[in-house]
Parts: structure tokens; C-alpha cells; sequence
């Protein structure tokens, strides 16, 4: 064989040979970075996963725990407002709507209460402390849901309380 010839043909197995390894690079390295968004995605939710179970456990406790002799705080709602489009499934949807919504209420119920005193006027304490009851056993029935997003949560449920 001529001997251009043949090293036509090795600078041409060459390039070719080049061109299928930056290929292949190439697919891998897509590859690498498309499992690189999805664990970062994973983690996100998971972040959000937690602050709603957090969320939906500082507002039981904002409500009290049927003590009459107390007022309700007004319901935090900013991780339900970021999660809920994200990692809340369709079965568990009612029962975290129902206690926002009560929440929300009750939020509303509270800040008229706060404009009433400012007021001087009277207020009435026992709506304020039912609607606080009511959100509060909307908010303790949601924690069954949380166990759907949360298995952590529902390992953690099952622990006797002091």
C-alpha cells in the first residue's frame, strides 16, 4: 500500500476515532448534568417538603391547644404557598385546603378583633377562640396527609407525647 496512502487513512481513522470519543463525552457529560438538576430538584422539594410538615406544626401550636383562657395567633401559610403546587399529591389536596382556609378565617376574624380594641369596642372572644379550635382540629387532621409527603413525619407522629 502506498505509504500516503495509509497515512491518509490513519489521519482519517483518527478524526473519526475523535469525533466519536468527543461524542461520547459529550452524551456523558449531558448526561452528568441532567442527574445534576434532578438531585437539586430532589433536594428543593424535599426543603419544601419540610418547611410545610414545620409549618403545618407551628400553626397546631399557634392555635393553642383548647386552652379557652387564650387567643389564637393568626396561621403562617408561606410554605403552603410555595408547596403546595409542587409536592402536595391530589389525596392529600382537601385536608391541607380545609385547614388554610379555617386558618385563614380565623386570620381574618383577628384582625378585625385587632382593629375593634384598637377601637375601644368590644370583641367577641368566643367566635375568636372557636375558629381557633376549629382551624386547630383542621390543622391535626392535615398532619395524616403530611404523612403522604413526609414518611419521616408519620414515624415521628407515632411517638407517645408528654
Amino acid at each position: 500500500m502506498d505509504p500516503v496512502a495509509l497515512e491518509a487513512l490513519r489521519f482519517g481513522v483518527a478524526i473519526l476515532a475523535g469525533g466519536i470519543v468527543a461524542v461520547i463525552a459529550q452524551r456523558l457529560a449531558f448526561g452528568h448534568a441532567l442527574e445534576l438538576q434532578r438531585r437539586e430538584h430532589e433536594r428543593q422539594l424535599a426543603g419544601l417538603r419540610r418547611a410545610l410538615v414545620a409549618e403545618v406544626e407551628e400553626n397546631i401550636a399557634r392555635l393553642g391547644v383548647g386552652e379557652s383562657r387564650y387567643l389564637p395567633l393568626h396561621v403562617e401559610r408561606s410554605a403552603w404557598d410555595a408547596a403546595r403546587a409542587a409536592i402536595v399529591p391530589e389525596t392529600s389536596l382537601g385536608t391541607l385546603i380545609s385547614a388554610y382556609t379555617k386558618g385563614a378565617r380565623l386570620s381574618r376574624h383577628l384582625d378585625v378583633t385587632d382593629q375593634e380594641s384598637a377601637l375601644g369596642r368590644s370583641i367577641n372572644v368566643e367566635l375568636i377562640q372557636r375558629l381557633g379550635e376549629e382551624a386547630r382540629l383542621a390543622f391535626e387532621a392535615s398532619r395524616s396527609a403530611l404523612t403522604v409527603i413526609s414518611p419521616r413525619h408519620a414515624e415521628r407522629d407515632q411517638s407517645p407525647r408528654i
